[in-house]
């Protein structure tokens, strides 16, 4: 697990080390065992080097000085920087030893390298099973790759100039270079109001893009080219048992504990952290797990975490969650995450890290990815209720004082449901906003989702290419900031594709909801919930979702937040003409009595502010606050 940025130039030559050196240091909290890089003459634009590639390390194979990156074949031809781990490498080793390959590392970046020698670019991505981010620039072609794993775990940013590209792990390495310009892209502005983050290839940035999941850039002296590598297919035929889907899980969690260094596991007391963790403590017996909790029980699942620590020999770490600290963390959260904070649990996610990384842990086991795969949102549930019972789901909808328009599809309908902001909502915060903006990105997306079994499954195929990615981005920069790996054995690609294989009404199904029983907990994720009774009971099972909440009322009422607010927030936003400052100063003085929604529509505009404030202004703010958040440490 690492961090990669460099930058090509289209006119002259690389001529200082600077650039790259302080666009690496930018990141290195990715990498703070070692960094390097090299300057290439790629395009023949000019004679010198007219690329750079940096890299920062966080050791996790061969944690010796031979994992050192980048790293080249034996020629000097080709030069790789990879960010990941591939699970599968080493099933590779020994055949491309028999080739003739002569290693120098028991890395899996060497691997990689060889088997893109060997195979090529295409040959290598069909054999490799892991999260990753990697830079190949191939002298012998003239061509650079950048290319991101097929579900999107680990991020790749680029940024396209007549002048030069750039690209990196993390948005914020683009600020040590003169050539990138901190611009709003106000196109996306509606969109991330809506649903808290941007899907697809655009970003809150103008101009900066994400490489997709499942995607490569190909650089070349012909301009940039985009390509896909995979998309979902089925791969079984039979329906799968509650021990095939206990199978496939347990390999899933044993191939991602290959480690040289100290490995955990992230508890949250959910069932998917906790399934994870009965599969590791498996394979290892000394395992240790990381929790953060609040006082408050209506916020805290440490009954269920107790009771996994009871049932299988693993050694907790809990650490209580302090609001009175929420504005210095907000602040480092934001800025580690290059984005507005999506959610207020991404603080307790860094926390959760960081107090891992104090005991010695490089390498945490997640349950991220499962809700997606296997259907957990409660919305799944209520979606298909909609669509099945439609005339009890209307009267229902008029008694809230809402209303469906049965004049949308189906696929609108269901892209509607991952919206935090309401269409009138979204009027009174940005009166210039509109809904139609905001989702026609995700429209395009939906009807470019690969085909399922049925309609429903094509929908969650959607969300896996949308609100997926935007979880596991919170999940790498979190974890990240605190130096430390996180993998997410929920999303190996062979699993997810024995999971679409199967229909759909084996996962979510509609139901009647009642709510006093909870009797829609037995209606989504039902795989996932079958093997969690089989390890842990009913009562663990089926027990309301509760998710990873967070206080909000509570931290906008807290003497240090309010203060932040008041003095860097509120003024941020006086800025910002497309924002109702009106709306939010009402919001914001009655949020000691606002409904929830309002609550999370004050967290909307809040967190943006935070992102405004550090990203949008000088440069140098920025590159700044690198040294605070030293300092802090």
């Amino acid at each position: 697990m690492c961090g990669i940025a460099g930058y090509i130039t289209k006119k002259n030559t690389i001529k200082s080390d600077d650039t790259i050196k302080n666009m690496i240091s930018l990141i290195e909290h990715r990498g703070p065992d070692d960094n390097g890089f090299e300057k290439l003459d790629i395009f023949n634009f000019d004679k010198g080097p007219d690329m750079a590639m940096g890299f920062v390390r966080l050791s996790i194979l061969d944690v010796s000085n031979q994992g050192h990156q980048p790293m080249s074949d034996e020629k000097g031809q080709v030069f790789i920087t990879f960010n990941g781990e591939v699970y599968n490498a080493f099933d590779y080793r020994d055949e491309l030893i028999s080739k003739g390959y002569v290693f120098h590392s028991h890395t899996d970046t060497e691997v990689v390298l060889n088997l893109y020698m060997e195979y090529g670019l295409e040959g290598m991505l069909e054999r490799i099973n892991g999260m990753f981010a990697i830079c190949i620039a191939d002298i012998r072609t003239r061509e650079v790759y950048l290319i991101r794993d097929r579900l999107g775990v680990k991020p790749l940013y680029y940024y396209d100039t007549s002048d030069a590209f750039l690209y990196a792990s993390e948005v914020k390495a683009f600020y040590a270079s003169e050539y990138f310009d901190n611009q709003l892209n106000v196109d996306a502005i509606s969109e991330h109001f809506v649903f808290r983050y941007v899907a697809g290839k655009n970003t809150l940035f103008k101009n900066v893009y994400n490489v997709l999941p499942a995607h490569y850039i190909k650089i070349s002296n012909n301009g940039i080219e985009e390509i896909r590598y995979w998309d979902i297919k089925s791969s079984s035929d039979r329906e799968l048992s509650v021990s095939d889907y206990e199978d496939l899980i347990d390999k899933s969690v044993k191939d991602r504990m290959l480690s040289d260094v100290k490995l955990g596991v992230q508890l949250s007391g959910g069932i998917d952290s906790s399934i994870v963790t009965a599969c590791a403590s498996r394979y290892k017996e000394d395992l240790e797990s990381y929790s953060v909790i609040f006082e408050d029980d209506s916020y805290s699942e440490k009954k269920w975490m107790d009771m996994v620590a009871e049932k299988y020999p693993i050694k907790q770490h809990q650490e209580y969650q302090k609001i009175e600290d929420f504005d210095m963390e907000f602040e480092k959260a934001t800025w580690f995450l290059d984005t507005p904070l999506n959610h207020p649990n991404s603080i307790g996610i860094y926390n959760m890290c960081s107090i891992a990384k104090k005991n010695d842990v490089k390498v945490l086991l997640t349950g991220e990815g499962a809700d997606e795969v296997f259907g957990g949102y409660r919305r799944y549930a209520s979606f298909l209720t909609a669509q099945k019972y439609k005339l009890l789901s209307e009267i229902s909808s008029r008694l809230r004082g809402t209303k469906l328009s049965s004049s949308k599809s189906y696929e609108e309908k269901f892209i509607s449901t991952g919206a935090f902001v309401k269409e009138d909502e979204l009027k009174k915060l940005i009166p210039g906003g509109s809904w139609d903006e905001a989702i026609n990105t995700r429209r395009d997306m939906y009807k470019e989702s690969c085909e399922g079994r049925d309609r429903f499954s094509k929908a969650l195929n959607y969300e896996l290419k949308t609100y997926l990615v935007d979880i596991l981005n919170r999940q790498d920069k979190m974890s990240m900031a605190a130096s430390l790996e996180t993998r997410v054995p929920f999303l190996n690609y062979k699993l997810i594709e024995k999971v679409r294989s199967q229909k759909t009404s084996g996962l979510v199904r509609a139901s009647l909801i009642d709510k006093k029983k909870y009797s829609h907990m037995k209606y989504t994720k039902i795989p996932l919930k079958k093997v969690s009774e089989k390890l842990f009971g009913t009562e663990f099972t089926y027990r309301p979702k509760q998710g990873f909440g967070y206080p909000l009322r509570s931290i906008y009422l807290s003497l240090k937040y309010k203060n932040h607010v008041e003095s860097v927030l509120l003024p941020e936003l006086k800025k910002c003409e497309f924002i109702n400052y009106k709306e939010v100063d009402r919001l914001w003085s009655c949020r000691d009595k606002i409904s929830n929604d309002e609550l999370e529509s004050l967290w909307v505009v809040l967190s943006f502010a935070q992102w405004h404030y550090l990203f949008m202004g000088s440069k140098e703010r920025v590159i700044n606050f690198k040294d605070r958040i030293e300092i802090i440490r």
